[in-house]
């Protein structure tokens, strides 16, 4: 009975009060260049509105979108402690988004017209389809893990 008891304790103490679960709808991740993982994170959405935050020691992140009031598509900027930089894409209020050198690349490889920097500036749904329409539908039919 006892060790019955001790389970359902553990059990229980696992549930929590639901403080730290995740926003039903969020756009979260991790960013990470080289070792560093401690950055501002900056998300402008398509209306052109900016949202801020810090990443915890893991680097990671999280954006409640709906309480926010955040609208898709977005663009994420990752401004690191050493002054480095990482950007991504959010297709959807409800995204899991990496911020690092290789996402970073891909999206310079494919906005030839102008650079990442000015493209968060500008950001908005009309920008968003204009620069990244490839990207996006490149992203789309990548295999899911």
């Amino acid at each position: 009975m006892r060790k019955l008891l001790a389970i359902l304790i553990l059990l229980l103490a696992g549930c929590g009060s639901g403080a730290s679960d995740p926003p039903a709808q969020a756009i979260t991740g991790t960013a990470q260049v080289g070792a560093s993982k401690s950055a501002t994170v900056f998300l402008k959405d398509s209306t052109g509105t900016q949202f801020i935050t810090t990443t915890d020691a893991n680097g990671h992140f999280s954006f409640d979108t709906q309480r926010l009031g955040v609208k898709a598509p977005s663009m994420l900027k990752a401004v690191f402690s050493n002054s480095s930089t990482a950007y991504g894409l959010a297709q959807s209020g409800n995204s899991l988004v990496s911020l690092d050198q290789a996402n970073t690349i891909i999206l310079t490889l494919a906005n030839t017209w102008t650079t990442l920097a000015v493209a968060y500036v500008n950001f908005s749904m009309q920008f968003f389809w204009f620069m990244f329409n490839n990207v996006y539908q490149f992203i789309n039919l990548l295999p899911q893990p």
